[in-house]
């Protein structure tokens, strides 16, 4: 039992922390985004951040797209996470039943012996977890 209850709480951790990158994520990426624009749009050093960002990958056409929206644009407005809420549940159920049994007879030049044993285990586990996350339009500067 133990061990089914090992893995069953495993994998609750690995999706609960699954949901908190998914969180840090949901700000990592606008921001990097909001990063991006302003590295592009970057006066004396615009060249030489133009060629960093085209190392990223699919950073060429990425580049060139925030060059060009950047020449014409001094804010964007970008969806940012206003809050997080992260609900978890976890239920684990586990069950163990056994049975020994044992039978011995003899009569005259005949001996029987019958021995038997039976185990049963049952393991269920429940896991559920709600992310919920409000965005909010936020303007930037770039």
């Amino acid at each position: 039992m133990a061990v089914t209850a090992a893995v069953s709480v495993a994998a609750f951790s690995v999706v609960l922390a699954e949901s908190f990158a998914a969180v840090a994520m949901s700000s990592l990426v606008p921001a990097t985004f909001v990063q991006l624009a302003r590295l592009a749009k970057a006066g004396g050093t615009a060249v030489a951040n133009t060629a960093l960002v085209g190392k990223l990958p699919g950073g060429t056409e990425l580049a060139a797209a925030l060059a060009e929206a950047a020449k014409s644009t001094t804010d964007i407005d970008v969806l940012v996470p206003k809050t997080a809420r992260i609900t978890a549940d976890f239920e684990f159920e586990g069950t163990e039943s056994y049975t020994v049994g044992a039978s011995a007879g003899g009569a005259i030049n005949v001996v029987s012996v019958a021995a038997g044993f039976s185990a049963l285990y049952a393991s269920k586990s429940t896991s559920k977890i709600h992310l919920e996350v409000d965005f909010v339009s936020v303007n930037y500067a770039v």
